[in-house]
């Protein structure tokens, strides 16, 4: 029994220290987010597309954007903003689907929604 409580504890605190992990981390790419959300209209949206749904596809996008927005960006326009945020590092893309590879990026931008 005395081994369960302490491991139940440390387990707590393992926990506590990713959280607060994500927390720093987040805080710091912050800015970094707020610098690429304002070089184009819909980075931020593509973003939180992406992930909210984990994995999305162009049309899924294209939906949140449509949503959050109230407008749909061109055909065009969508595609180059996936491109870019690919590019740079930001969405990866497997077959149809783009993701967030980098996990504190992505609980930053689902913090910033």
């Amino acid at each position: 029994m005395v081994g369960s409580s302490t491991s139940a504890g440390s387990t707590e605190r393992g926990e506590d220290a990713i959280n607060e992990v994500k927390e720093v981390g987040a805080n710091l790419v912050r800015a970094e987010l707020e610098e690429l959300f304002s070089r184009s209209r819909y980075y931020r949206y593509v973003m939180e597309a992406v992930a909210v749904l984990g994995r999305a596809r162009w049309g899924d996008v294209m939906r949140y954007v449509m949503a959050r927005l109230g407008t749909r960006p061109t055909n065009a326009t969508l595609s180059r903003d996936l491109n870019n945020l690919v590019k740079m590092g930001f969405l990866t893309k497997d077959g149809d689907l783009y993701s967030i590879p980098d996990p504190i990026i992505r609980y930053a931008v689902l913090k910033m929604r």
